[in-house]
C-alpha cells in the first residue's frame, strides 16, 4: 500500500523557533534529548528538524468551509448498519476511554449536543458517524467524523475490550488512504502515551493510513507536566520512524478552547487537499 503524506509537506527547511526547549526521552531513560520546538500557531508542536514558521492559515478558507458545514448524527441504519460507500473524506478520533474524544467532537460541530459527552468512561461503544452537509436539512455529506469506541477501560470484561479493539481495528484496515484522510489518536496530557495508545499507534502504523497525535485537556495541565509528556510521545514516536504517525501534536483544551482554532486550520488543510 502507497502511504501518501499531504499535510505539512512544506515544513522541511530551517528551522526558526518561536520557542525551543529540550525534553528527556523518559525518566531513567539513556537516549538523547529529543529537541521539540513550539510553532508560532501556539498550539502545535514538532521536532527541531521541521520548520515551525509553516503558515497554517492559509487553510483557513478550506477550514471555514467544512465548519460552516451543518452536522448530523447518521444513525446506522441510514448505512445500512455498514461503512459508507460513497468516498467522502473521513477524519477518525480514537483514544483511551474518557481522554475527551466525544467532548472534541461536539466542540468541532459548535457545541450542538449531538454527541453524548459522558463523564464515565466507556459511553462510546460504537462507531459512529457524524455528517457535515451543505444543506441544513440535507443528506449529501461533504465529510465525516467519525467517533470510535474508547479503549483501556478497566471496568468492561476483556471480552468487551477485545471486541472494541476488533471494531477499531477492522475499520481503519478497511478504509482507503483517499477516504479516512486522518485518524487523530487522543491523549490526555497529563498521563502522556500509554500501552493502550502504544498498541493502538502500531495498529495503525500497520494500516499505514496518517495518524497524529493529540494532546487533550491541557487546561488541567502544567507546563512542565506538558513538556515531559510531549518528550515521552516523540520519543515514542521516532521509535517507530517509518510508520504513519505525522510528528505535529496539537494541544487542546475543550474547556478553555486552547488550540482549537489551529486544530481546526489543521483539519482544513487536509480537507482542501487534492486527492
Amino acid at each position: 500500500m502507497r502511504f501518501r503524506c499531504l499535510t505539512y509537506s512544506g515544513l522541511l527547511g530551517k528551522v526558526k523557533p518561536a520557542v525551543r526547549f529540550l525534553a528527556t526521552a523518559g525518566a531513567g531513560s539513556t537516549k538523547s534529548p529529543i529537541g521539540i520546538v513550539q510553532t508560532t500557531t501556539s498550539s502545535i508542536y514538532t521536532t527541531t528538524e521541521l520548520d515551525p514558521q509553516y503558515d497554517l492559515t492559509k487553510w483557513g478558507p478550506a477550514a471555514k468551509t467544512l465548519f460552516s458545514m451543518h452536522p448530523s448524527y447518521i444513525h446506522p441504519s441510514e448505512l445500512n448498519y455498514g461503512l459508507p460507500t460513497n468516498g467522502v473524506p473521513e477524519f477518525a478520533f480514537v483514544g483511551r476511554s474518557n481522554v475527551g474524544k466525544s467532548s472534541l467532537i461536539d466542540a468541532l460541530m459548535g457545541n450542538r449536543k449531538l454527541v453524548n459527552v459522558s463523564k464515565e468512561p466507556g459511553c462510546t461503544r460504537s462507531i459512529n458517524y457524524y455528517g457535515l452537509s451543505k444543506e441544513k436539512t440535507g443528506k449529501d455529506y461533504s465529510a465525516y467524523f467519525v467517533d470510535l469506541p474508547g479503549y483501556g477501560f478497566a471496568r468492561k470484561s476483556k471480552e468487551e475490550q477485545q471486541k472494541w479493539t476488533n471494531m477499531i481495528h477492522q475499520y481503519v484496515s478497511s478504509r482507503d488512504q483517499s477516504v479516512l484522510r486522518r485518524v487523530f489518536v487522543l491523549v490526555d496530557s497529563r498521563r502522556g502515551i500509554n500501552n493502550h495508545d502504544a498498541t493502538m499507534m502500531d495498529t495503525l502504523n500497520k494500516t499505514f493510513i496518517p495518524y497524529q497525535i493529540v494532546f487533550t485537556k491541557v487546561d488541567l495541565t502544567s507546563k512542565q507536566e506538558l513538556y515531559t509528556s510531549l518528550g515521552q510521545a516523540f520519543s515514542v514516536i521516532n521509535s517507530s520512524m517509518g510508520g504513519a504517525c505525522l510528528p505535529f501534536i496539537p494541544t487542546l483544551s475543550t474547556v478553555d478552547k486552547t488550540g482549537l482554532d489551529h486544530f481546526k486550520l489543521t483539519m482544513g488543510e487536509i480537507y482542501g487537499q487534492k486527492w
